[in-house]
């Protein structure tokens, strides 16, 4: 009962973790039938010998009543039971599953690599803190996509530094960029300048009437109709 209240946090994630590793596969473009299965395995949230089938007859074996009214049969077929859920662990042949019921830590003084052919899947069901102390580099070949559900908040104390050759920025309610000088406000109505001061300077400087008057969700889909994998 015990084993079962510690895993319970993580057969609630499981069915998430297999999509996960499955659409993480088909991104990627490979991985062929095997990471099918092994996500099957995932799936199936209790990874065998933790299930409930599982542990209640590894519970028959080690503590069951005693094998002499029935000549062992109840023996016979715990053990059974516990031979079915292990074997549901090792669907094929290269997989190793580690399972820890409460807690671990991992030390180590110098350097670790990690080195995987396909795809990484890390489901995290709170909180994921991380602590670099001088420096992180991440380098990806095509797309980052981050969906936050309520705030996205970045800080630099010194200076923040962003290129592209196309950069846009969407909004449904405002954009504001602001100074100790002043702000500029893009919002539903249009474009409002606020500053101590405000130069003007260009070798051509044109003002004329009117305007396209898309709103933000016109150009987003006119971005992702440009840029079909970009998701918004």
């Amino acid at each position: 009962v015990s084993a079962l209240a510690l895993m319970a946090s993580v057969q609630g994630l499981a069915g998430h973790t297999a999509g996960l590793l499955k659409q993480a596969g088909s991104l990627a473009g490979g991985g062929g039938p095997g990471l099918g299965t092994f996500a099957s395995t995932v799936a199936s949230s209790a990874l065998g010998f933790h299930d409930a089938l599982g542990l209640g007859s590894r519970g028959d074996v080690v503590g069951g009543a005693s094998n002499r009214p029935d000549a062992g049969r109840g023996l016979g077929d715990a053990g059974t039971g516990v031979g079915e859920a292990a074997a549901s662990l090792f669907p094929m042949g290269g997989i190793k599953n580690t399972i820890v019921g409460a807690f671990r830590s991992d030390t180590i003084g110098v350097a670790r690599a990690e080195q995987i052919g396909t795809s990484k899947v890390t489901n995290v069901g709170q909180t994921q803190v991380t602590n670099v102390g001088k420096e992180q580099k991440t380098t990806v070949g095509r797309k980052i996509d981050v969906e936050v559900g309520e705030l996205y908040r970045l800080i630099t104390h010194d200076t923040f530094h962003g290129g592209a050759k196309t950069w846009e920025i969407f909004s449904d309610d405002k954009i504001l960029l602001s100074t100790p000088g002043g702000y500029i406000e893009l919002n539903k109505s249009g474009i409002r300048l606020h500053a101590k001061r405000i130069d003007i300077e260009g070798n051509a400087i044109n003002f004329a009437k009117g305007g396209p008057g898309e709103g933000a969700s016109c150009l987003r889909k006119a971005a992702q109709s440009a840029a079909p994998f970009v998701r918004m």
